[in-house]
């Protein structure tokens, strides 16, 4: 078995404890442990075709509803 080889930039990245991520970013502990949680949960399926899918129709759908929110306000300023 080859063992891994890390920079030397990752080697020195800090690594936090639960509590210093949640004093950082203003939240509580138990907070950041249920979004850890979820993103285990639901991390392996992120790449999914049928994530990708739904991905890319609610990606359209607001494309579209900010065009036509546009187009709206334009014709409110040409009244």
């Amino acid at each position: 078995m080859v063992r891994k080889k890390h920079s030397a930039a990752f080697a020195a990245k800090e690594i936090k404890t639960l509590s210093e991520l949640a004093s950082q970013y203003g939240v509580h502990p138990a907070q950041i442990s249920q979004w850890k949680k979820q993103l285990l949960e639901t991390a392996p399926n992120a790449f999914s075709a049928q994530h990708q899918s739904l991905y890319r129709n609610e990606t359209t759908r607001r494309l579209i509803i900010h065009q036509q929110r546009k187009r709206g306000a334009r014709c409110r300023e040409l009244k």
